[in-house]
């Protein structure tokens, strides 16, 4: 029996391929995703080992299986591909004033590689469904694996000692985790609501909440809840088996935190608690000032001042110049201009309507929305041009989702 496919915007139906082309297709898909996540977790202790560059080497990986692949296309770049290449293009005009330092010189090899790569690999490679739904799928299974450092911890005895104030699982640092976590939970919350086969996913967005919860990254944290919450008023109210499952998730959540709370990193459930109670600490005084100052910058420099600008100049008694606003727009605002800024704010803006438009039509698509929500919304509280390259991701996928792009489908 053929397996028919559905081409995203702009693309007709893709011929049929031998089990070879089909195999490989789906190891450049997990190259790429591990490619989009490797700095999450290449810094773990245990990798200590590996002889050369993770990432480099997943990205040179990803390109030796994609660039056959769109060779044998035809070479064809789709009308959003070109959308993101004027946007590459654009962010480029600040170098023409940029004060080239080690950072800002690292800030834009890294935008210009490895960002690129990310940002216009579903331009090029992802024209079906079943190629999208696999990336979407591999990008929460990635997650669920980093964060399940913390429920092993939970069952080897808790946190405690010199663990008791914040943990990153198994990646990196623990705003990482804390990533990871959320947008695994979004996006397996969305799998969820299809019913069916998907509901028995709904038991692991407990253990991923009580990891948002010991990262002690409260954007993720909030941001997840916020995107929970809009994905339950959206898509479950409607059904009652949309209003049984939220109850069920949110009291077994609750029970959770209530049953676990004395084994999680007491300093992460301190840092949630001040943020409850209107408290400010000193990383949340800290992001304020550099976005108050951030704003003084642009309205001076409605240019930009260049690649790594910002932190040259505003880096509060930091003895380095890798120095953000934590908030991506303003980040692009404040070292490349305001325009760019916008350009970037109006494609995040129309993917967000496509891939809403296209979740609601398409059920199947709507965890790439929660995802993609998830992440635009997390880069407006501790954004960075070239922190998170799944954001850039998810955003070359919404920008070709359309509520055309696909045949009719209930899964």
């Amino acid at each position: 029996m053929s397996t028919q496919t559905y081409p995203l915007a702009g693309v007709t139906d893709a011929p049929s391929v031998g089990r070879l082309a089909a195999l490989l297709m789906a190891a450049t898909h997990v190259a790429y995703v591990v490619f989009l996540c490797v700095g999450h977790f290449k810094g773990n202790p245990g990798l200590a080992w590996i002889p050369f560059d993770l990432t480099l080497a997943a990205a040179l990986f990803v390109l030796a299986l994609s660039l056959p692949a769109f060779f044998a296309s035809g070479a064809k770049i789709r009308i959003e591909g070109l959308w993101l290449l004027l946007f590459f293009a654009a962010m480029g005009l600040a170098g023409c004033w940029t004060e080239w330092t080690p950072y800002a010189i690292e800030k834009a090899t890294r935008f210009y590689s490895l960002t690129l790569i990310a940002a216009l690999f579903p331009a090029f490679i992802l024209s079906e469904l079943e190629g999208v739904k696999r990336v979407v799928a591999l990008i929460a299974i990635l997650g669920v694996t980093l964060s399940a450092g913390v429920p092993i911890q939970i069952l080897g005895g808790g946190f405690t000692g010199g663990l008791a104030e914040r943990t990153a699982g198994f990646d990196t640092v623990t705003t990482l985790l804390g990533w990871d976590a959320g947008l695994a939970l979004v996006g397996l919350y969305a799998y969820t609501l299809r019913k069916g086969k998907w509901c028995w996913l709904g038991l692991l967005c407990v253990p991923l909440f009580l990891a948002l919860l010991a990262s002690g990254a409260r954007g993720p944290l909030f941001c997840s809840v916020g995107v929970i919450a809009f994905l339950t008023i959206r898509f479950s109210l409607s059904k009652k088996y949309g209003v049984v499952l939220a109850i069920v998730l949110i009291a077994t959540a609750w029970i959770g935190v209530v049953e676990f709370s004395s084994l999680l990193p007491q300093g992460s459930l301190s840092r949630v608690n001040a943020t409850l109670q209107g408290q400010y600490d000193d990383s949340a005084q800290e992001r304020v000032q550099l976005q108050q100052a951030a704003v003084e910058a642009i309205e001076k420099n409605p240019l930009g001042m260049g690649f790594g600008g910002f932190g040259r100049v505003y880096n509060f008694g930091s003895e380095t110049d890798h120095v953000y606003p934590h908030n991506i727009i303003l980040d692009i605002a404040v070292d490349n201009g305001v325009v760019v800024a916008l350009l970037f704010a109006g494609l995040a803006m129309v993917a967000l309507r496509r891939s809403y438009l296209a979740a609601v039509s398409t059920p199947a698509l709507q965890p790439l929305f929660a995802m993609f929500l998830f992440s635009f919304s997390n880069s407006l509280i501790s954004g960075e041009l070239n922190a998170d390259r799944t954001l850039f991701a998810l955003l070359g996928i919404a920008l070709q989702t359309t509520p055309s792009s696909f045949s009719p489908q209930t899964d």
